[in-house]
């Protein structure tokens, strides 16, 4: 008998959680992505794509690799595939995501209006085109408002704008992390920051896991801190899970699961940031597994493979008491740029830890040239650390932090 095969377009960073996952169900890896890729060295049946945002060459390399090898389904850690896959999912009959669907979560600006057509929420935003768009629409939102672009993620090009003055700076800003060059301002949404996981199984949403954000709160909305699970009462666990459902539902998703970030106001309101139509990225879905031993990728990956499942087992692991806090930390010290020549104290931090599970992770070697930072593609690096105290667990990363030091070329 032949091994399944599930194709992944676009194989993402720091997903070694879930290859580990994958590889362990005894089936066989197709993956595309851009010769630059490591990922794709993983793989069975690897394939080289020359844009990771041309959805007709996806589809079309897809369609080939069909023909010519089979497989059983088709997954993605990233954004840009997700039409490419949406269209695959109609033409080969998968029953992920319409094409339909996929063109609204692929744009932010298609989201706001998708959730305000059908009444889920009714806040103000306008798409921007131009400079001139964005003047207009400066005297109809209030200060302060969010200018972000419709296509990008992980917080690259939002930003705040504060009073009149700074919309030609923020404009030029958030314009270049725009692929398509087309932004949305939409109402500022106050209250704190959350994020959600939801896996999707035969159109019925499982909420797998809320997650507490501390964004700054500066100009630019970088994403600082995750803590997991969500410190929050359970009514409010209960309004979140209750409204992240409805509007899940509203999407019409057959099988798939999202990553959706929210702000609750003080009435307990929670308001849509975005909708993701991927997994978290960094170690958010393997700090769930050590938290309560459920495995996000593995459920997943089934039901990318058309593989029955358990569904009193998966509820029984989701309402599973939590052992712990994870917390995430992206730290964007030394705010220095420059070429590092030397990176001290990461044996130390090494030996701070507390576990197997607790990890480092370093976006700049020595060597590398270290640009200031702006936005979460600037971070030096990231944190995951356990613990059943929150607080001390805030106060370990500060001290972690302070144990790594830069040298740079010419100090």
């Amino acid at each position: 008998m032949s091994k399944k095969k599930l194709l992944f377009i676009r194989g993402g960073i720091h997903k070694e959680f879930a290859y580990k996952t994958f590889f362990k169900k005894n089936c066989e890896m197709i993956m595309m992505d851009n010769p630059s890729n490591e990922q794709l060295a993983f793989a069975d049946y690897p394939y080289c794509i020359s844009d990771v945002r041309d959805t007709e060459e996806m589809f079309n390399l897809s369609l080939d690799i069909y023909k010519n090898k089979g497989f059983d389904g088709i997954c993605t850690f990233m954004n840009s595939p997700i039409i490419a896959i949406g269209m695959l999912s109609d033409y080969l009959g998968f029953d992920y995501l319409s094409e339909e669907t996929a063109r609204i979560l692929n744009n932010k600006y298609e989201v706001r209006r998708f959730l305000n057509v059908h009444g889920v929420e009714q806040l103000q935003f306008f798409k921007i085109l131009s400079y001139e768009d964005l003047k207009r629409c400066a005297d109809v939102l209030k200060y302060p408002f969010i200018l972000k672009p419709t296509d990008n993620a992980s917080s690259k090009g939002v930003i705040i704008i504060n009073n009149s003055d700074e919309l030609e700076s923020s404009y030029k800003f958030s314009l270049s992390a725009s692929f398509n060059k087309e932004l949305i301002a939409e109402e500022f949404i106050d209250g704190d920051e959350y994020c959600v996981e939801v896996l999707i199984y035969n159109y019925q949403p499982y909420i797998i896991s809320i997650s507490k954000k501390y964004v700054t709160k500066e100009k630019y909305c970088i994403e600082l801190m995750d803590i997991t699970p969500a410190p929050i009462t359970e009514e409010l666990r209960k309004i979140i899970s209750d409204y992240i459902t409805d509007t899940v539902r509203t999407l019409n998703i057959g099988n798939w699961l999202l990553h959706i970030e929210f702000k609750v106001d003080e009435s307990l309101q929670p308001n849509i940031i975005e909708i993701n139509p991927r997994a978290a990225g960094g170690n958010l879905i393997e700090s769930i597994y050590h938290l309560k031993g459920l495995n996000l990728f593995d459920y997943f990956f089934d039901i990318m493979l058309k593989n029955e499942i358990n569904q009193e087992k998966l509820v029984e692991e989701i309402r599973k008491p939590y052992n712990g806090y994870s917390l995430f930390y992206s730290f964007i010290n030394p705010t220095t740029s420059g070429i590092i020549k030397k990176i001290r104290g990461i044996e130390d931090v090494r030996k701070s830890f507390k576990n197997d599970s607790e990890r480092l992770i370093l976006f700049y070697n020595e060597g590398a040239f270290l640009p200031e930072p702006s936005s979460n593609s600037e971070f030096r690096g990231s944190l995951y650390l356990f613990d059943n105290d929150i607080d001390l667990l805030v106060s370990r990363t500060r001290e972690i932090e302070k144990l790594i030091h830069y040298e740079f070329e010419g100090e």
